[in-house]
């Protein structure tokens, strides 16, 4: 998870930098065509610039985490216009004439603006904390407005009514799309989330609880997809099915919790000696199997010689003087092999290492002749 938040982060950081030099060039074209209807740009603009330009210094060098970025544009962005509103707003003494210059700013700039600020806050915020900020971002817009408007409806109605309703015609566009922006943000958590309990419940439907390898449905699967490949584009297909020594005398002499605690160490320790394309399985009780796609009958038979030394390294105790190895049944698929004649021969070569000693690897080719016996 934290890699792929990282991952994620890393993606922001390069999108916040491209957006940053796009926009940075724009802000003092925007301040010069604004700079005489809008008086309040002249000094909200150039500290806007000197804002962004830190923030994507602390981007490129790293020295800005990304969230605190985020945070500190969405209150940057915010408070100009919020400024820039209340300015045209409160800036003269006639409340009419205030409100109709507004009016345009409005319009113009900061509904738009505001729009657009609400979207980015749910891009870059989860659910609940976008769902504040843009409240906190709405409630502020009206609450810089109401006393404006009221005034300037108390002081001649007729003349202020038409600025005043386009001044809550904003209102209204921006709330409803902070109120949609919230819908599909939740919508999508909630879809995401439902996608993950899915892909939890797959797995546990394909996991063996106690060490983690694939159950015998799922190894049976595999092993069936990989058989139907062998086939199709004649490539190379092995198993090996392990049985496990003395196994059965180290849940007597140290109880069943030291039994399932052997399986786990077990079956960590094949995943050192296995290809990412390979599958364990756990066959049954203390029986695992493993799938090797693209290997033969002689790589297959050195991979489990390798697995059969690692189990025996291990050293894991098992009665007196007794620990706990594998026997080991290696076959390769023929053409014209089923997963079941397939795991027959496996499981035969296997029961003839178990017959031969314990702690040792059978190889049999489709005739049921053994080619390999090592120790």
């Amino acid at each position: 998870m934290d890699v792929v938040l990282r991952r994620q982060d890393e993606v922001k950081r390069r999108v916040y930098l491209a957006m940053l030099g796009l926009s940075l060039p724009l802000i003092p074209g925007v301040a010069v065509l604004r700079w005489q209807l809008e008086p309040a740009v002249r000094l909200a603009y150039p500290a806007l610039f000197v804002v962004l330009v830190a923030l994507g210094l602390g981007l490129a060098t790293r020295r800005l985490a990304v969230a605190r970025a985020e945070s500190l544009v969405l209150v940057a962005v915010g408070g100009l216009w919020l400024a820039r509103l209340g300015a045209a707003l409160y800036g003269s003494g006639d409340r009419v004439e205030s409100l109709t210059r507004a009016r345009d700013v409005v319009t113009e700039s900061i509904g738009p603006g505001l729009t657009v600020l609400v979207l980015l806050l749910y891009l870059a915020s989860p659910v609940r904390v976008g769902m504040r900020r843009s409240v906190l971002l709405v409630g502020a817009f009206v609450l810089v407005c109401l006393p404006a408007l009221i005034g300037a409806l108390l002081a001649d109605a007729d003349a202020a009514l038409p600025a005043a309703t386009a001044v809550v015609r904003q209102w209204v566009y921006v709330t409803c799309t902070a109120a949609l922006a919230y819908g599909l943000a939740h919508l999508k958590e909630q879809v995401a989330e439902q996608m993950a309990r899915n892909r939890a419940l797959e797995e546990l439907a394909h996991t063996d609880p106690l060490t983690g390898a694939a159950n015998r449905r799922r190894v049976q699967a595999v092993l069936g997809e990989e058989l139907a490949r062998c086939r199709r584009y004649e490539r190379p297909l092995s198993v090996a099915m392990i049985d496990l020594d003395a196994f059965k005398e180290r849940n007597d002499h140290h109880g069943h919790a030291a039994g399932d605690d052997a399986l786990c160490i077990i079956v960590a320790g094949l995943g050192a000696e296995l290809r990412d394309t390979d599958t364990v399985g756990r066959w049954g009780g203390d029986e695992l199997l493993i799938v090797l796609p693209e290997t033969t009958l002689t790589a297959a038979a050195t991979i489990a010689e390798r697995i059969r030394a690692r189990l025996s390294a291990l050293a894991l105790a098992a009665g007196p003087e007794r620990f706990v190895t594998g026997s080991i049944g290696v076959a390769a698929a023929e053409p014209a092999d089923t997963a079941d004649s397939l795991l027959l021969r496996a499981d035969r070569s296997m029961y003839a290492a178990k017959a031969a000693g314990g702690d040792r690897v059978v190889t049999t080719d489709v005739d049921g002749q053994t080619l390999l016996t090592g120790v």
